[in-house]
């Protein structure tokens, strides 16, 4: 099977990812980030308001930031694994735009990814061994849009 192939079967489950988030990178178990949801096409995650609030009583700007980061960069990876690609994945560049301060819990939503984008990508990556891939992602609080992130992520041949 080629390394582009859909394999259904291998398509992580929330709980999955958090925990490998978890293992591999310690500082989400501090914030308290949860992956959600994630149905093949999109990632959700949260994050607690009181892991992550700031001397303003409002939630840490580097949390919204990291919310959107490692939401995309979840979603990539569930992306890899679920095409059986063994990667190591990296941010190359991140913006986080912040729209308003939240006082609750945030939850993120990862923009569906382009079909023909993907395809390129995992094009790339197996001629190059690196391919680049953007994950946008919108960040909500109690209904309203907080901040959007858009992340640029590498994916490097193991």
């Amino acid at each position: 099977m080629s390394q582009t192939a859909f394999v259904p079967a291998t398509v992580p489950d929330p709980a999955t990812i958090t925990a490998y988030l978890r293992s591999q990178i310690p500082i989400t178990g501090a914030v308290g980030l949860e992956v959600t949801a994630f149905d093949g096409t999109t990632l959700g995650a949260r994050v607690p308001f009181g892991n992550n609030r700031n001397h303003n009583s409002s939630m840490f700007g580097g949390s919204l930031a990291m919310l959107g980061i490692l939401s995309g960069w979840s979603r990539l990876w569930a992306l890899l694994r679920s095409r059986g690609v063994e990667a190591n994945l990296v941010i190359r560049e991140s913006a986080t735009r912040f729209l308003s301060p939240t006082r609750s819990e945030a939850i993120s939503r990862t923009e569906d990814l382009d079909p023909g984008e993907v395809e390129r990508f995992f094009r790339a990556f197996a001629r190059f061994g690196r391919a680049r891939l953007e994950v946008r992602t919108r960040i909500h609080s109690e209904g309203a849009l907080v901040a959007t992130h858009r992340g640029d992520f590498v994916a490097l041949r193991s």
